[in-house]
């Protein structure tokens, strides 16, 4: 009798978790379907934002996505492209370089037909503190006065390398060469045959913010940055020099629509827009991203 009453209890409860298990996938089915996650490059932090909130007041943009909820998922896009091929729900990739975008279309799981060139960015030689009193051999152009973040006024120093590594007391930060601004990095260090004189001094950190926390903490004496990251901190950091682009690989920030997802066409009407709009075009150099151009 009691095995009996223990067997009826254990169905019963099986089936309720069945139900319940049921229910919670229809209910994460629907979240999902008002939630397009868009898994962006950490550098893009500021701008992306921006560039939504644009698109949602855009007349052109269907009355119905004007209220969905974008959800930005920031990370170096190396671990983002890792976490979309293990099976991360996102709807759209924007990566910081080619090399993370090409793994993913091999992969299969970005739609190649989408893949657009949005944007680019700058390499830059960071120090701690906002530039209040400019140095000696400033240009014109460094000796604009230093803004606090948010602001999104400052112009970038033209291309000259004034840094050398000797300056270099304790520790100089880099993002790890796995992700897209320490490859670039990389590439510029050695281009400078800078390597052997930092041997022993070089910190690398897991990203392009880190970066910034470590210089702006003063656990490194300089750090190689992305300028659209410098302006954003601007508060706390500021520009020693500005690498030439012909010293590493052309920064691009690649975007794509994943393959098969139910919100494909909402995807791609947004990249579009980052890829097309002039208010876009806008937003990208008000937050310290650069158009495409010959290297110098």
């Amino acid at each position: 009798m009691t095995n009996s009453i223990l067997m009826r209890c254990s169905a019963m409860w099986s089936r309720h978790l069945v139900l319940v298990a049921t229910l919670l996938a229809a209910s994460s089915l629907a979240w999902s379907a008002d939630d397009l996650k868009v898994y962006a490059a950490i550098s893009l932090t500021d701008v992306l934002p921006s560039l939504i909130k644009a698109y949602q007041q855009d007349p052109a943009t269907p009355v119905a996505e004007r209220s969905l909820t974008f959800t930005p998922v920031y990370a170096a896009s190396s671990q983002l492209a890792q976490q979309i091929n293990a099976g991360a729900p996102a709807a759209l990739f924007v990566s910081a370089d080619l090399r993370w975008m090409n793994f993913l279309t091999d992969k299969g799981k970005v739609n190649p037909k989408t893949v657009m060139p949005l944007t680019s960015n700058r390499l830059v030689v960071i120090a701690a503190g906002a530039e209040t009193t400019p140095s000696a051999n400033a240009t014109p152009s460094t000796k604009a006065a230093a803004v606090s973040r948010g602001k999104h006024t400052k112009t970038l120093p033209a291309a000259t390398v004034t840094f050398q590594p000797a300056w270099v007391k304790r520790r100089f930060c880099v993002a790890l060469p796995s992700v897209p601004l320490g490859n670039y990095s990389q590439q510029a260090m050695a281009s400078y045959d800078w390597l052997g004189a930092l041997r022993g001094k070089l910190a690398t950190v897991e990203n392009a913010h880190a970066v910034i926390q470590f210089v702006q903490r003063g656990e490194c004496d300089y750090g190689m940055a992305y300028a659209s990251d410098a302006q954003q901190f601007a508060d706390k950091v500021h520009v020693v020099s500005t690498i030439p682009t012909s010293r590493h690989d052309p920064i691009v920030y690649p975007g794509a629509v994943l393959s098969g997802s139910a919100q494909a066409a909402t995807s791609q009407r947004l990249l579009n827009f980052m890829y097309r709009s002039p208010k876009a075009a806008q937003l990208w150099k008000q937050y310290g991203f650069a158009p495409f151009s010959k290297p110098d």
